[in-house]
């Protein structure tokens, strides 16, 4: 079932930090000849370059927390190379042509499918891996969760399954494990990744508000990945 979007929460900016600073004097700075305007204008530069980059901080995640409507995340997960959901006329918004942003927006979607597909798309291009980590620390904690659980669900999948995609898939490059000690999961070689996978799924169920099954809706979706990769043989 498909109910509303989750709402973007924007990390607030630092301020700079204002102990220690001296405050400029103007009456002594006129007394010695105006040396101070030296300390002003460092100042005056620095707080120039913290506001910019506070402002593009801001922007990145403005930009981030952009809500996308089904058909145009389907789109552009076809254009990507996941093409087993139904569907879609829409085309593919250039916001989201690059697999960063797609993540983020799918992320964001309450429709599980959607949400599922991420792990599909960690199998087909598992270069993705490397902008993982960046993406979890710029998330809020339940978003950067929920990216975790869902790549750590591609690493046990392709663990358990190695044999069968790579009779489908041309790149089989091994996903890197990034987060089972942080999330006290098995490694993903134990038992070909099935501890770590039943084990994943069973902490995401009792996190969520969700009822629906983790571990089945986890396999069906590879199984509908698996089908469209012998369609496309």
């Amino acid at each position: 079932k498909t109910i509303a979007h989750r709402p973007c929460v924007l990390i607030p900016a630092v301020p700079l930090q204002q102990r220690g600073r001296r405050k400029p004097n103007t009456q002594s700075a006129s007394l010695n000849g105006g040396r101070d305007n030296g300390l002003v204008k460092t100042n005056t530069v620095v707080g120039l370059v913290v506001t910019a980059k506070i402002g593009i901080v801001l922007d990145e995640q403005r930009e981030s927390c952009q809500y996308y409507p089904r058909e145009a995340l389907v789109a552009a997960l076809r254009d990507h190379g996941i093409s087993y959901l139904a569907p879609s006329d829409g085309g593919v918004d250039d916001a989201l042509s690059s697999p960063v942003p797609l993540l983020s927006a799918l992320l964001r979607q309450t429709d599980a499918r959607l949400q599922l597909a991420i792990v599909p798309l960690f199998l087909r291009h598992p270069t993705l891996a490397e902008s993982v980590p960046a993406l979890a620390s710029r998330l809020d904690p339940s978003l950067s969760l929920e990216l975790q659980t869902l790549y750590m669900a591609a690493v046990y999948l392709q663990r358990h399954w190695q044999s069968r995609l790579g009779i489908y898939l041309d790149d089989m490059t091994l996903l890197p494990d990034l987060f089972s000690r942080q999330m006290n999961l098995p490694p993903p070689e134990e038992r070909f990744g099935k501890t770590g996978l039943y084990e994943l799924a069973e902490s995401w169920q009792a996190r969520s508000q969700y009822p629906f099954a983790r571990l089945t809706a986890l396999q069906q979706t590879l199984d509908l990945f698996i089908e469209q990769l012998k369609l496309e043989k």
